[in-house]
């Protein structure tokens, strides 16, 4: 519907035409899927649109209201391309593309064929969605419907009901003898095989899948106390283990279970300095609640109550936090022993299909548990675009996994409000002297006049117009070299840019700096290399103040004993506000929040800590009172900045880091998300839009989307474009590879 509105909108312009490309391959794979079904189909279609230079801007206006935007077309044309969402930065010339890589387009169409298959696993005409009367009489809150057949979808999974659910193994006859077949790699067994014990729940973020475990532990106390009674082997208990990224989340399930099951469950939460003493209530416990943090911790200790028991189930929250085979947590998590496992995670699918590898090995998936054979009958020929891959990952799929989208609960769609705003005349010739001296630095590093590569100036530049975009001249125009000192927000913006911001042990991603073990967090250490919360406790480094040094930065590479050297971005994390300044966007901000009506809550999430800092002066100033939450506050903090947030009426603005915001956190007491500046990873948006718009929230929410107008912003923006610019080039790249891509795409975006 938004691309007909859209196309209708760009078509009353006149001298604009398109024309639709549709792949044979496709169009004969989807009929033949409508006959088999007889259900609808969705066939892509590529729309090249064509029209006079002078619509471009329009064009581009159109679509990206529409929040659809323009991609390099796969077709040839023989035409000029100039694409209005593609990114350029000042004083570095016109929007120069080379035709799109194969191995990209590739990456974006088995993104989109695994969305596809992700789409359809809702097992509607197999579950049960009639009310338990059992479960009713324990829980104090009544089951919605797409939660009712979540549970009947465990129970089946577990054995707990007759499955209807399709099994990876396949009954068949071979010379007269009965066999059974594995549906994906062809092994044959002469008995009947095990099915899963266990799957994935991959519910979109907000639909109450923290409710739907709870009610699947109350479905299952009989299994539960019977299994705990077996005193063969491993000692068992009764007890479900949940194990999720940070201490924050633990409250929230707390919470969620004193509201929804009080005083019907024994809840141990497994967590902090003085958990070993609380170790002898394991066994007593329906639920423990730890965080993945401690799971490796106590890795390999013999005194580890978490490795001591056989669990009767264990549950993932989060769990693609764990897609990271190489790492401790991964061998830690996947080392539990336990009857039933489960997954939780409204985005299973984050990068590679190795995501999916990964909790297929924690879940034991028959066969496909072992990294290679994965690797060969998924990974390899869907990389290679052929559709047997992906027609595989949906059988087994199909098995193990249910998923449904928040559309379900009629909830209103959120109301999207963009907010250009214009530079100053100060501000703009400011903002232009950054790509002036930029590009002069760059044409030396080129011609051999400068030690400095390329490369680290481009990532620079982009680093410093997207800080300048959200500061103005606030914080004045610090000196643009490689000495200045660099604050590690700052850094880690950088490596984001090229999706470097991964932990330089164990190559996790790291989403933020921080002092706590949550989701994504970590540490610069003295070195300058970045690890995650969990490498640095191994490595004795915390998160503490450092002596900075004016050295040559290291950051993450595969070879940690050769870091990789790259140039300060001239800006520090702490800046001074001066009083002449000003910042265009942070006072269209102050004025938006000014608007607020009374009881209205807001959030306002920003990637930076100094933003952050900067508004809160201005809120300061204005006698507006505010909370904050940054990677700088401790957990007992953040845990009393939150409860007066949600309780008390005197607070109506929330200041957040993405960072520390924007995983798993329910904060439906806002209605309105302020997002300062477009986020270079779209996913960590939509989780940040999520801590509102989830059930229970019973307000319109609403997202001010801020960007300066005419800057590298409105290409940002493009976030689609932009990853096809800056993101690794193939899935199997080698890293020689991948860093002369990166180059070459950065190359093209300063053309």
């Amino acid at each position: 519907m938004r691309t007909a509105q859209a196309l209708r909108s760009i078509a009353e312009l006149g001298a604009v035409r398109w024309e639709c490309y549709v792949q044979a391959d496709d169009l004969d794979r989807k009929l033949a899927e409508w006959k088999s079904r007889g259900k609808g189909v969705c066939i892509p279609i590529e729309i090249v649109i064509f029209g006079d230079l002078q619509h471009r801007d329009t064009v581009g206006s159109i679509l990206s209201k529409a929040r659809l935007y323009l991609q390099r077309p796969e077709h040839e044309v023989e035409s000029l391309y100039d694409n209005p969402h593609e990114m350029i930065l000042p004083h570095t010339g016109a929007n120069v593309l080379q035709p799109q890589t194969r191995s990209m387009r590739g990456i974006e169409d088995s993104k989109d064929l695994v969305n596809e298959v992700l789409g359809r696993l809702d097992h509607e005409e197999v579950l049960s969605v009639e009310p338990r009367a059992h479960l009713s009489t324990i829980l104090r809150t009544q089951l919605l419907p797409h939660q009712l057949s979540a549970v009947d979808f465990i129970a089946q999974r577990e054995g707990r009901r007759d499955t209807k659910l399709p099994s990876l193994w396949t009954q068949c006859g071979k010379g007269g003898l009965q066999c059974y077949e594995h549906k994906i790699t062809g092994t044959r067994k002469a008995r009947p095989q095990p099915d899963i014990s266990g799957g994935i729940l991959a519910d979109e973020m907000g639909l109450g899948k923290t409710l739907t475990i709870l009610a699947a532990i109350v479905d299952s106390f009989a299994t539960a106390n019977v299994f705990a009674s077996d005193k063969l082997g491993k000692v068992n208990t009764k007890a479900t283990l949940v194990i999720m990224p940070s201490a924050l989340l633990i409250d929230e399930w707390m919470s969620n279970i004193d509201e929804h099951a009080p005083d019907c469950l024994q809840v141990l939460k497994y967590h902090g300095s003085k958990r070993s003493s609380r170790s002898d209530q394991v066994f007593a416990s329906d639920v423990v609640l730890t965080t993945y943090a401690t799971v490796s911790a106590e890795f390999r200790k013999p005194s580890s109550p978490l490795f001591h028991f056989n669990w009767f189930r264990i549950v993932l929250d989060e769990a693609h936090s764990i897609r990271h085979d190489t790492t401790n947590q991964f061998h830690a998590v996947t080392s539990l022993t336990a009857k039933y496992r489960w997954c939780l995670s409204g985005t299973p699918f984050q990068n590679t299909l190795y995501d999916f590898g990964a909790l297929f090995r924690f879940l034991r998936i028959p066969l496909l548990d072992n990294k290679p054979i994965f690797r060969d009958q998924i990974v390899k020929p869907t990389e290679a675009r052929q559709y047997h891959g992906i027609e595989r990952l949906q059988v087994i799929l199909r098995s193990i996994c249910i998923r449904r989208t928040n559309q379900i609960l009629n909830l209103p769609e959120p109301r999207i409000i963009e907010r250009p705003v214009q530079f100053s005349s100060q501000e703009w010739e400011a903002y232009n002297q950054i790509g002036a001296t930029a590009k002069e630095q760059m044409e030396d590093a080129i011609h051999g006049r400068s030690d400095e590569k390329a490369y680290s100036i481009m990532l620079r530049t982009l680093t410093r117009l997207r800080l300048f975009c959200n500061q103005g001249t606030l914080a004045g125009i610090p000196a643009f070299d490689q000495k200045s000192d660099v604050g590690d927000e700052t850094l880690l913006t950088q490596l984001q840019q090229t999706d470097e911001a991964v932990c330089a042990t164990c190559s996790c991603d790291v989403l933020s700096v921080s002092r706590i073990d949550e989701a994504g967090s970590g540490t610069f250490n003295s070195h300058r290399q970045l690890l995650c919360f969990d490498c640095s406790v191994q490595n004795n480094e915390t998160a503490r103040p450092r002596e900075r040094t004016s050295q040559s930065l290291r950051i993450r590479c595969k070879e940690v004993q050769q870091p990789q050297s790259i140039a300060f971005l001239g800006i520090s994390d702490h800046l001074s506000m001066k009083s002449e300044g000003t910042s265009s966007k942070l006072r269209a901000v102050l004025e938006d929040l000014q608007k607020c009506h009374e009881g209205e809550k807001s959030i306002v999430f920003s990637s930076w800590k100094m933003t952050l800092h900067m508004l809160a002066a201005m809120l300061e100033r204005a006698q507006i009172h505010y909370l904050q939450i940054d990677g700088s506050q401790s957990l007992v903090e953040r845990q009393k900045t939150l409860s007066q947030f949600k309780e008390s009426d005197e607070f109506s603005i929330l200041l957040m880091t993405l960072g520390t915001g924007a995983v798993g956190l329910n904060l439906t007491a806002a209605s309105r998300i302020h997002l300062v500046e477009p986020h270079w990873n779209p996913s960590t948006e939509r989780q940040a839009i999520g801590r509102a718009l989830r059930l229970g929230q019973n307000k319109e929410v609403t997202v001010m989307q801020y960007f300066m107008e005419e800057s590298v912003e409105v290409r940002v923006r493009n976030r689609q474009a932009i990853k096809d610019h800056l993101s690794r080039a193939s899935w199997a790249t080698s890293e020689a590879e991948d860093e002369k891509n990166k180059l070459a795409e950065l190359m093209e975006v300063l053309q």
